[in-house]
C-alpha cells in the first residue's frame, strides 16, 4: 500500500514514537485513497469531497445522523435484560473522547472516514497524568502494517517526517470489505468513477459556459463572397466582441454584426442540456451506492401523507444505519472492552424509533393490561417504585374507558407508570 503521508497536523506531532521491532508487512499495493480522472491526473478522496456536493452531502447526511446518537455501554444481567454502565470510565471516555473534542464531533468524523475511504482509525493516548484519550486519526495519514490475518501496528508520519508507529492494541481500527486486502476496504467513490468523473466535467463545462456570457455557443458567419479578412481587422474585431460580450457582467447584450454577418448557434441551450436533471442523477447514483434512499436527501419529491413520511424516517435508523451501527458498535466492543466480561455498546436508538412522547405513553398505558407497572418503567428505564407498589398488575378491569370513567361508573383509577414523586429522580436511560 503506498500513501502519501501529509505532514503537520495538531494529533500528530503529539504522539509518542513505538519502541517495538517486530516483522511487519505491508499489505495492499497501488495509490490508495486516491482515483484517476481526466486521463493521467490522480484526484484523492479528500479533494473530491470537498469539490463535489454530491459526496459531501450523502456522506454528511450519513455522518450527522450516526453522530448524534449516543454509543452507550451496557452490561448484560440476564437472558433478556441489560443495565447502562453510565459511570464505567470507558462510557465516560465515549462522551468525552478528548479535552478538547465532543462525542459528536468524534464520531461525525469517524464516521466520514469511514464513509470516504471505507476504513476509520482512532488512537487510545494515555496521557502524562494516566487519563485515556480517543484521537482520531484522518486515513490519508497511516498505512496499516502486519501479517496475512491482522494489522499489527499502524504507520505514519509527523510534523517532522518521522515515523510514528501505534500499537494495534491502543487503536481502534474500522474497515470494510475488499475482495484483493486484508484489512482495508474499498471506497464506494472508486465504484462511482465514471459518475463522478462526468460529473466533474460537468461542473467545469457549466463554469465556462457562464464565464462566457452564459450565452449559446455559436460561430460567427460572413457571405461566401466577401473579401478575405486580414489577420489585424481579425483580431481587432475580436478584442472588441469579448470586451463588450463576455463574462456574467455583460450577460444579455444585443451584439451589432458587421454588414453581412450572422451568429449561428451550433450547441444546445443549458435548459435542453439537462443540466438539473444531470445532477440529479448525480446525487441518487451516489445516495445508491451509500444504500441512503433518495427521498431522504430531497432528491426525489416526497409525496403522500405524514404516516408516509413517517415511515421513511423509521426507515433511516431500521434499514439505511442499522448494519453501519451495528458494525461500529461491534468493532467497539471488540477493541475497546474484550476481557471485560457480559460488556458491550450500543447506540441508543429509543428516541428515534419509538415516535413521539404522547405516542410512547400511549403505548405503554396500554401494557398496563398484562405487565405490572414495574415492568413498563423498566422497559422506559425507570427503577421500580418504592415498597412494592409497582409489582401489582393493573389488569384490562381498571383501564380508563373512552368515557373516561371505569366499569362501575366511578372515576378511572389507572395508576400512573411514571408518578411526580420524587421516586424517578436519579432515573437512568436505557
Amino acid at each position: 500500500m503506498t500513501v502519501v503521508a501529509r505532514r503537520g497536523g495538531g494529533y500528530v506531532s503529539a504522539l509518542p514514537r513505538s519502541a517495538t521491532s517486530h516483522q511487519v508487512i505491508t499489505v495492499g499495493g497501488g495509490l490508495e485513497g486516491y482515483i484517476s480522472l481526466e486521463g493521467d491526473r490522480w484526484v484523492d478522496y479528500a479533494e473530491l469531497w470537498r469539490t463535489q456536493p454530491s459526496i459531501r452531502t450523502v456522506t454528511g447526511f450519513k455522518a450527522r445522523n450516526i453522530a448524534q446518537l449516543q454509543l452507550k455501554l451496557y452490561e448484560r444481567t440476564g437472558a433478556d435484560k441489560q443495565r447502562e454502565l453510565y459511570d464505567d470510565p470507558l462510557a465516560a471516555l465515549l462522551r468525552a473522547p478528548a479535552w478538547d473534542t465532543t462525542y459528536f464531533t468524534f464520531m461525525f468524523a469517524m464516521v466520514n472516514d469511514f464513509a470516504v475511504y471505507d476504513r476509520a482509525l482512532a488512537y487510545r493516548h494515555t496521557d502524562a497524568y494516566g487519563d485515556d484519550h480517543l484521537i482520531r486519526i484522518p486515513p490519508s495519514y497511516y498505512v496499516a502494517e502486519g501479517d496475512l490475518a491482522n494489522p499489527l501496528r499502524f504507520r505514519f508520519l509527523g510534523a517532522g517526517g518521522e515515523p510514528f508507529f501505534i500499537e494495534r492494541d491502543r487503536a481502534v481500527f474500522i474497515s470494510g470489505y475488499s475482495p484483493t486486502a486484508f484489512y482495508t476496504g474499498v471506497s464506494p467513490i472508486e465504484t462511482l468513477r465514471l459518475i463522478l468523473e462526468e460529473e466533474r466535467a460537468a461542473q467545469k463545462y457549466r463554469a465556462a459556459f457562464y464565464k462566457n456570457g452564459a450565452k449559446l455557443d455559436h460561430v460567427i458567419t460572413r457571405p461566401f463572397d466577401a473579401p478575405k479578412m486580414d489577420p489585424t481587422d481579425k483580431d481587432r474585431f475580436w478584442i472588441r466582441w469579448n470586451a463588450q460580450f463576455n463574462g456574467p457582467g455583460n450577460a444579455g447584450k444585443t451584439p451589432l454584426l458587421e454588414e453581412g454577418m450572422k451568429l449561428e448557434p451550433v450547441n444546445q441551450s443549458a435548459r435542453e442540456a439537462q443540466y438539473v436533471e444531470g445532477r440529479k442523477l448525480s446525487f441518487e447514483e451516489v445516495a445508491r451506492a451509500y444504500y441512503i434512499n433518495p427521498m431522504m436527501l430531497g432528491v426525489v419529491q416526497q409525496t403522500g401523507s405524514y404516516a408516509d413520511r413517517t415511515a421513511v424516517h423509521r426507515e433511516l435508523y431500521q434499514d439505511t444505519l442499522a448494519p453501519d451501527l451495528e458494525q461500529f458498535a461491534q468493532e467497539f466492543t471488540r477493541q475497546m472492552c474484550p476481557f471485560r466480561g457480559p460488556k458491550r455498546f450500543a447506540f441508543d436508538l429509543a428516541d428515534k424509533l419509538e415516535g413521539s412522547f404522547v405516542e410512547q405513553n400511549a403505548a405503554r398505558v396500554k401494557q398496563l393490561q398484562y405487565k405490572t407497572i414495574d415492568e413498563v418503567r423498566a422497559e422506559a428505564g425507570y427503577p421500580p417504585l418504592p415498597n412494592g407498589e409497582g409489582a401489582k398488575l393493573v389488569g384490562k378491569g381498571t383501564l380508563p374507558d373512552p368515557a373516561g370513567t371505569s366499569p362501575t361508573g366511578a372515576p378511572a383509577t389507572t395508576p400512573d407508570p411514571y408518578p411526580h414523586d420524587g421516586s424517578v429522580a436519579d432515573a437512568g436511560t436505557s
